[in-house]
């Protein structure tokens, strides 16, 4: 399973917190509150998978805003100083995006509610958002 893609699994079981789904291979949880609507066994159902604060891959039927292969605009949420910025791409996790990817002025970062373009991607196990430059 690919995290930061959107992909059809099957409910395989319903659990207290939600519906296991599979690609045939491994599962997946798709907690009741990232559900859009009740399922069955055996419905097949798109989802967006992610890695949740204990680096577990989750997924949610809101559809997010990019993807690791699609660029897309969202809303910075939060700035850490030293750190970087957090963006809304329409998960429960806010997504990083690195003082590496970032003007090395910090003066010069966005600011909270400013929109960037984006694409996600994989650094160290984590699903990490990366502005695409201007062209």
């Amino acid at each position: 399973m690919i995290i930061g893609e959107q992909i059809d699994l099957c409910v395989v079981r319903i659990s207290d917190l939600g519906y296991m789904l599979s690609d045939g291979k491994d599962e997946v949880l798709l907690h009741f509150k990232q559900a859009l609507s009740e399922h069955k066994i055996d419905d097949k159902i798109t989802v967006f998978i992610y890695s949740d604060k204990n680096k577990r891959a989750t997924a949610t039927e809101n559809p997010p805003y990019c993807t690791v292969k699609n660029e897309g605009f969202v809303e910075v949420v939060d700035k850490l100083p030293g750190i970087g910025v957090f963006v809304n791409i329409n998960t429960p996790k806010d997504i990083l995006i690195s003082k590496d990817y970032l003007p090395y002025e910090e003066s010069l970062w966005p600011l909270v509610g400013d929109k960037l373009l984006i694409r996600l991607k994989m650094k160290k196990d984590m699903l990490v958002g990366k502005t695409l430059n201007r062209y």
